[in-house]
């Protein structure tokens, strides 16, 4: 499981964790507000936190190879976002 301190990381910019068998994303991820690469690949991921709509700065969200079967509606704030991965997920 992924820290809840990482919120704390607010000078963070990009964010790689694929292939960790990840089940879910803390709620304090909403806090990286510099983040503009966040890729969260073959986890097993079943849900997004609906924080991740305050990342106002992702450019790049890749959530491929998980078991996701649906995104939280807060996806729609993310103005900057330019590529939304979800291959392979449910």
């Amino acid at each position: 499981m992924l820290n809840e301190n990482i919120g704390n990381c607010d000078s963070m910019q990009e964010l790689i964790l694929t292939e960790n068998q990840l089940r879910r994303l803390p709620s304090s991820i909403g806090k990286l507000k510099n983040i503009y690469h966040f890729n969260v690949d073959k986890n097993v991921l079943e849900f997004v936190p609906p924080e991740i709509g305050q990342l106002v700065a992702l450019s790049v969200l890749s959530l491929r190879d998980n078991r996701l079967s649906r995104l939280p509606n807060e996806i729609g704030n993310l103005k900057e976002m330019t590529v939304l991965d979800v291959a392979e997920n449910r």
